[in-house]
């Protein structure tokens, strides 16, 4: 057991409520004096053994700066919107006076690396989870010390959502390309394959359990596929999986610089002519490329023919294409404030990305789903991360 070093001075920035509920407790909880003074890190009036937190003395033991811990909180609120497995953020507090000095970006840096020290707010975000089990690699962006033995995102480090979708996309500078996109089922092979080295020793007296384990690992890209061929399946309104035209969607979808997330809520109305994806391209296709989207609508309207009503096929998959999500260059403005005093925009992206998959209204509309404006790419903190955040 250890005695956390407190938050000076501490400040709410917010709590869950959705989690707050599961949990039983009320929401004027977070607002009282001695809640807040425990989930601060001040455990003087705290009955032994309470011991939650780490010492608070540097980098994985529950201190950070208030940017990171407010995209953490809105993070780990937003998946759990989505239906992704995920730890969970409680609460957030700051220090309203205590500053660390961390390597950042520049304003309108274009650098991947940070070229300025900046002066930034102390923080702790309260994290649940079922189990912090881990097993494996301890460094690095979804590898072995990012996800949890049961199966969900534990930790938050510098992650990004994929706007303009690129299978190559990894907003991690030091990532490479093996924590990709499109390679993160290789990622989540390597995390089982260290879960299963670390069981195995203790099945080695015992056969038929330990064939049994080792036919998992076997199987393990198989069944990746599996749910990854059903996502593809889901997203498209479909019953039965297409692999070729998926395929067929992902070559025009790359071609045209479109967004990951937009084009296909805009599917889920069923749309009859490709031009009603247009206002989700960053490109403007060409004659044949606008062809193609033209040929492969025509098609997945045909496969669609035999899956159902029409409204019934539209409500199913908005229940699986989110109106709403992540946008980095949306979150900046949000944990600057809050370091100025601020923290009405923290809630309001709470509020929203909490609802990812409601039919938005026209202000939430125009404000959230929208694709990325031009002076966002390529900008350091925003398109691409450090270690740092």
């Amino acid at each position: 057991p250890v005695s956390p070093n407190p938050l000076p001075d501490p400040v709410y920035i917010a709590h869950s409520s959705t989690l707050f509920r599961e949990l039983g407790l009320s929401d004027e909880l977070a607002q009282n004096p001695d809640f807040r003074r425990i989930f601060s890190g001040d455990l003087s009036d705290a009955p032994a053994p309470m011991r939650p937190f780490g010492s608070g003395n540097g980098y994985g033991d529950c201190r950070a700066v208030l940017r990171s811990s407010v995209r953490e909180f809105l993070a780990q609120e937003h998946r759990h919107a989505l239906g992704i497995p995920t730890s969970r953020s409680l609460t957030l507090h700051a220090s309203s006076c205590e500053t660390v000095v961390r390597p950042w970006y520049a304003p309108e840096s274009r650098s991947s690396d940070p070229g300025i020290l900046l002066k930034e707010l102390v923080a702790i975000s309260t994290r649940v989870a079922p189990s912090f089990l881990r097993v494996g690699y301890c460094q690095g962006n979804f590898n072995r010390d990012n996800c949890a033995a049961g199966g969900f995102t534990l930790d938050y480090g510098p992650f990004g959502f994929c706007e303009c979708f690129d299978p190559a996309f990894q907003a991690w500078t030091g990532g490479g390309d093996h924590f990709a996109f499109f390679n993160q089922p290789v990622a989540a092979a390597a995390n089982f394959h260290m879960v299963w080295t670390a069981v195995r020793p203790l099945l080695v007296d015992h056969p038929e359990p330990l064939a049994r384990f080792d036919g998992m690992r076997q199987g393990f890209a198989e069944a990746m596929e599996s749910r990854i061929q059903a996502m593809w399946t889901s997203k498209l309104g479909l019953t039965t999986d297409d692999p070729a035209l998926v395929q067929e969607l992902l070559q025009p979808m790359l071609a045209t610089q479109v967004d990951y997330t937009l084009p296909f809520r805009e599917l889920s109305q069923l749309p009859q002519q490709a031009s009603a994806l247009t206002k989700t391209v960053y490109t403007e296709p060409s004659e044949p490329l606008e062809a193609r989207w033209q040929a492969w609508l025509q098609r997945w309207r045909d496969a669609l023919a035999s899956q159902g009503h029409p409204a019934a096929i539209s409500a199913r998959m908005k229940q699986v294409n989110p109106a709403v999500s992540w946008r980095e260059w949306l979150v900046v403005p949000a944990y600057q404030q809050a370091g100025q005093g601020d923290d009405s925009l923290v809630r309001e992206l709470q509020d929203v990305l909490t609802h990812p998959y409601d039919e938005p209204s026209p202000d939430i509309e125009a404000r959230y789903c929208r694709l990325r404006p031009e002076d966002y790419f390529h900008a350091g903190g925003v398109s691409h991360h450090s270690c740092s955040s």
